[in-house]
């Protein structure tokens, strides 16, 4: 038998196991708890205050939004009554003496006792809110003449824009047709209701068929003249299309005399050349009573207008064409039965206003055309914003953006005086763009339909019969 074979089964060694430090541990754990818990206690004080003082922002700010809706309704009644005693003096043959301090010096207080939709000899705005669209980024839109759908310049994605048509019988009806690389700076549709013009920074004035939702002609612009601002079709003859560009220029096309080839040579018909190198940013065709048609183009300084027919004028611009001179910057034009609407926007030292001229025949245009009237009181962002224009009941109204409150006002040429303001847009971005059409066809006449949009959303509005 071996040593190692032997295994004992008692040990006279006593094992000491040493546990004075747990009591050290415990009382560290113990510690660590209670600050823990003072911890815990602490953060949901912490969120309780910040739950509270959030609370607090919401009210301020809406109460803040109260006040700014006040004082705008304020200061358009203070605007409105400033411009009735201006006629009233100007009528009576006391004008030179009337004094601005003592208008200012009216007690806002005894305005707010009168509302301007309450004004004697003022149309009530008899339209409700049919429709609200969701859209991801827009500009421009039009609706059909029929006021069967509205088609909406919108952004599939990063890379793919396009014209939205929206059903006006059936919101949940909706077409999409990509057509341009780079987002719609204008869209129109032609009188037969069938064709829609679209231009972008792409390069490309596009013509889409809403019979086949598809595009029919794509016009390669000219390689110095890629960012087409504006384009609008003829009345008479939806063949005729027009374009806008940067540089101050109008190019006609020909749907019948597209080249094959598509160079940028031999698609232009013809090229007018405006008194400004700005871009046309606005860009209408006016039918006469005669049959023919007068081309109304905008920049930011002027407005210009030429027949149609006319021939090249770029060796003398003054030759054919007339111009408006705008004393502001001026982001929008537009017309409705012989009345020209001119819009400028907000500057450092000037305000934005609305002026309405009367067109008279281009034979007959005079060296300085005098406005009809001018409505101001509002204001414009900095961007490009359309105001709308049209007649109906033998009255003239206007819509445009406000900044300062996001919303719509409505204006009534006549008396000059403000009548509606909706303000249930949206609340951060401005409205780019308004349209106002009285459908044509089988449709009820009295059904006119109105469209604010901003951004990111439509409104569809219909007048209540």
């Amino acid at each position: 038998m071996r040593r190692v074979d032997v295994h004992p089964l008692y040990s006279d060694h006593i094992a000491v196991v040493d546990n004075s430090g747990s009591e050290e541990l415990r009382q560290n754990l113990m510690m660590e708890k209670n600050r823990r818990l003072e911890a815990e206690t602490v953060l949901s004080k912490t969120q309780l205050q910040l739950q509270i003082a959030q609370n607090c922002v919401k009210e301020l700010t809406s109460a803040t939004e109260k006040w700014r809706l006040l004082y705008a309704d304020l200061e358009f009644q203070l605007q409105r009554q400033q411009t009735q005693r201006l006629s009233q003096y100007h009528l009576e043959g006391r004008g030179s003496g009337l004094k601005r301090d003592g208008m200012e010096k009216q007690s806002l207080s005894n305005l707010c006792e009168h509302s301007y939709e309450e004004s004697e000899g003022i149309v009530p705005w008899k339209y409700r809110e049919i429709s609200r669209h969701a859209l991801r980024q827009s500009r421009v839109f039009e609706i059909r003449r029929s006021c069967s759908a509205i088609c909406i310049g919108e952004s599939f994605s990063t890379a793919s824009f396009g014209i939205k048509c929206v059903s006006t019988l059936d919101s949940g009806h909706i077409t999409q047709i990509p057509v341009h690389q780079t987002a719609v700076r204008d869209l129109k549709i032609s009188a037969t209701d069938e064709l829609v013009l679209t231009t972008a920074f792409d390069g490309v004035l596009a013509v889409t068929d809403l019979r086949w939702y598809s595009v029919v002609a794509r016009f390669k612009l000219p390689i110095q003249k890629r960012q087409g601002w504006s384009c609008s079709f003829s009345q008479n003859d939806s063949n005729i299309i027009l374009c806008g560009f940067h540089d101050g220029t109008v190019g006609k096309y020909d749907l019948r005399k597209l080249d094959i080839r598509n160079t940028e040579q031999q698609n232009a018909l013809m090229m007018w050349k405006l008194p400004h190198r700005q871009p046309v940013h606005s860009l209408k065709i006016i039918p006469s009573d005669d049959g023919s048609e007068s081309i109304m183009a905008a920049t930011f300084s002027s407005c210009s207008l030429w027949r149609l027919d006319s021939t090249d004028a770029s060796n003398n611009p003054q030759e054919n064409i007339k111009t408006i001179p705008v004393d502001g910057n001026c982001t929008s034009s537009s017309w409705t039965e012989n009345t020209i609407l001119i819009s400028t926007r907000t500057q450092k030292q000037v305000h934005a206003k609305h002026i309405l001229y009367n067109l008279p025949s281009l034979g007959e245009f005079p060296d300085v055309l005098t406005p009809q009237c001018t409505l101001n009181g509002h204001s414009t962002p900095t961007m490009l914003c359309r105001s709308a224009i049209w007649k109906q009941q033998n009255r003239t109204f206007v819509a445009s953006g406000d900044e300062v409150t996001k919303s719509v006002l409505i204006w009534d040429a006549q008396t000059e005086g403000l009548i509606h303001r909706i303000t249930n847009l949206h609340p951060s971005e401005p409205v780019v763009d308004i349209h106002h059409t009285i459908p044509i066809g089988d449709r009820n006449t009295s059904e006119a339909l109105c469209g604010f949009l901003c951004p990111s959303q439509l409104v569809m509005y219909a007048r209540q019969s």
